[in-house]
């Protein structure tokens, strides 16, 4: 991973605030996705992973990891995460994770085939 700083703030800027909003909290790591809407009301999709993480003089803070995906790339966004869910579904070497009682996975790769 390259060491690259990215400006998130000024990326914000252009936009009017969360018109609506969803964390999951997967252990150690949160997941949010905030439906935004830009200046001229176009709306576009903000993915944070945030991580808790601990220093070497035992600090704690969080990692931030965001992505932006406009609304013209929402087919080719969604296709491309069934197609990969579907792939690890299907090849996962614990077959347990993915039985019955996963079935929301199956659901989402049945609706985006």
């Amino acid at each position: 991973m390259s060491n690259y700083k990215v400006d998130y703030d000024a990326v914000e800027d252009c936009d009017t605030g969360d018109i609506f909003s969803k964390q999951v909290r997967a252990g150690r790591r949160s997941y949010f996705f905030d439906i935004r809407s830009t200046r001229s009301n176009d709306l576009f999709l903000t993915i944070t992973e945030s991580r808790k993480c601990v220093s070497k003089e035992g600090d704690v803070f969080f990692e931030k990891r965001k992505i932006i995906i406009y609304k013209e790339d929402f087919e080719k966004i969604t296709d491309a995460l069934s197609e990969s869910i579907e792939y690890i579904v299907e090849n996962s070497t614990t077959k347990n994770d993915f039985n019955s009682n996963n079935q929301k996975f199956r659901d989402f790769i049945d609706q985006n085939r």
